[in-house]
């Protein structure tokens, strides 16, 4: 089976199209870069080798050495050029790593120094703090066993036992303080006093006396 017609028509024309484009694009860039050239050529290279010629014809011996001398210092000249811009990137490079490191030594050092002096610190204010509980708490018991003897050995151990009981409650939650056993609640709400006031008839004027009535709800 073969192709339709259509199709057979239609590719020729196609890679025609295709082709023609590309020689177009082709001659635009070879315009282009001509152009380019000739303009270099007419503006520049022109008149630098008529300047040159010039140069020579009025002065041979200067033209000549620094023709020579161009061609001699050029290589030595770029040479110099790329060894130095190498040299003064990897100077930099090793200046800023050099830096870098030195820095974060001295960081180091000084962050080790902090924390030493932190933790010096640290366990002064813990021993200082358990020097001056326990001069508070002997001064104490002397006053208190100077004013009441030797039951004051046992107000000093009560007051303490206190004021722990008093912080170990007050670090609890809120709410857990607040509840009422069952059982007193039975009692208080099982049994009310009512109190009757009746004349007191032996005496000869008006008093009364309370009795106290249970009754039981």
């Amino acid at each position: 089976m073969g192709h339709p017609d259509y199709l057979n028509a239609s590719t020729p024309k196609d890679s025609g199209m295709g082709k023609d484009d590309l020689a177009s694009y082709f001659d635009k860039s070879a315009s282009l870069v001509q152009e380019y050239t000739s303009r270099f050529e007419h503006d520049y290279a022109r008149p630098a080798l008529h300047n040159s010629q010039a140069f020579y014809n009025e002065r041979p011996i200067t033209a000549t050495f620094l023709a020579i001398f161009s061609a001699l210092s050029i290589f030595p000249t770029l040479s110099f050029l790329g060894i130095a811009l190498f040299t003064i990137t990897t100077f930099t490079i090793i200046a800023l790593g050099a830096a870098f490191v030195a820095s974060s030594v001295v960081v180091l050092g000084l962050l080790g120094v902090l924390t030493a002096i932190l933790a010096a610190a640290f366990f002064t204010s813990a021993f200082l703090t358990v020097m001056a509980v326990s001069s508070y708490l002997f001064i104490r018991l002397v006053v208190m066993v100077r004013q009441e003897g030797s039951s004051g050995v046992s107000g000093w151990v009560g007051e303490i036992k206190d004021y722990l009981v008093s912080t170990a409650e007050g670090a609890r939650p809120r709410g857990s303080n607040n509840r009422v056993p069952e059982d007193s609640r039975s009692d208080t709400t099982n049994e009310s006093a009512v109190v009757v006031q009746q004349p007191d008839r032996n005496l000869g004027e008006d008093t009364y006396s309370d009795y106290d009535t249970k009754v039981q709800g």
